[in-house]
């Protein structure tokens, strides 16, 4: 465990200055094998979630809601 925390450590200060979003918090998770992982392939994958996250997102369609009817009515 302790690891695999200062494995992902290291490859986010490698990779954090450029990839990260400035005033953001980050919050890594070691997952099974992230301790065994080739480094390469580690940074690769820390890479692949900052840039992910750095990518901003459309807002989601808004769906529009049924009319409601007040309560205790029948329409």
């Amino acid at each position: 465990r302790n690891r695999a925390k200062r494995r992902l450590r290291e490859a986010a200060r490698a990779l954090a200055p450029q990839l990260a979003v400035a005033g953001s918090d980050y919050v890594f998770i070691a997952r099974m094998g992230t301790a065994d992982r080739a480094w390469d392939r580690l940074l690769d994958d820390v890479k692949s979630a900052l840039t992910r996250l750095a990518t901003p997102r459309s807002a989601p369609p808004v769906a529009p809601h049924a009319p409601t009817s007040p309560a205790g009515q029948d329409c």
